[in-house]
């Protein structure tokens, strides 16, 4: 289940690449999905990523899924474990900093979209400092 929800994080990783690659590259009136498309798969990936986080770490501590495991492939031996532990690797903890990234793109995604709906919004109401005359025309 782990690895499926990795291999999600992965492909809504390729996809936001993909979109903002396409509306880089794209004429500037045609975008594909725009920021919400690259907004989307990037928070799908970053929670997809704490879920497998947080699955990975129940399965090993919650479970006996490890000592399952080896006496499951110790053949016809018996096997008596002693001294049981976990330990987390390095792949385990370098999903966190691509977890922080996701975040990271989402965070500059959501300012790039309010700066520019702030800007369309002072674009479209009247300058106050213009005289009266010409605001009436």
């Amino acid at each position: 289940m782990v690895l499926c929800l990795l291999v999600l994080c992965l492909l809504f990783s390729a996809c936001s690449i993909l979109i903002c690659l396409y509306n880089s590259i794209s004429n500037p009136y045609e975008t594909y999905m725009g920021p919400i498309g690259v907004y989307t798969c990037s928070s799908l990936s970053a929670c997809l990523s704490v879920l497998a986080l947080i699955v990975f770490v129940l399965n090993i501590n919650v479970t006996n899924m490890a000592e399952d495991l080896v006496k499951n492939f110790a053949g016809g031996l018996l096997v008596d474990l002693k001294n049981k532990s976990s330990e987390m690797q390095l792949g385990y903890y370098l999903i966190i900093p691509y977890t922080v990234l996701c975040l990271g793109a989402i965070a500059v995604i959501y300012n790039y979209d309010h700066a520019a709906y702030k800007q369309r919004k002072e674009q479209q109401r009247p300058t106050e400092d213009a005289p009266k005359e010409i605001m009436m025309y």
